[in-house]
């Protein structure tokens, strides 16, 4: 009786740790994802404003 007790807690940990990991996994997933996209945006502000400042010397 015990035994059936114990590997269902084990079953049951290793769903949860699962899903906890899975949880973690796709919070770095979408920090990366924001983190790439704000380097884009600010490389792509600093090419506008490269570009409008070369406009106005010439």
């Amino acid at each position: 009786m015990t035994e059936q007790i114990d590997s269902r807690n084990v079953a049951e940990a290793a769903v949860k740790s699962l899903g906890l990991l899975l949880l973690v996994a796709a919070l770095v997933m979408g920090l990366g994802r924001s983190l790439m996209e704000l380097s884009e945006w600010k490389q792509a502000k600093s090419a506008a404003a490269t570009s409008s400042i070369s406009s106005d010397q010439k």
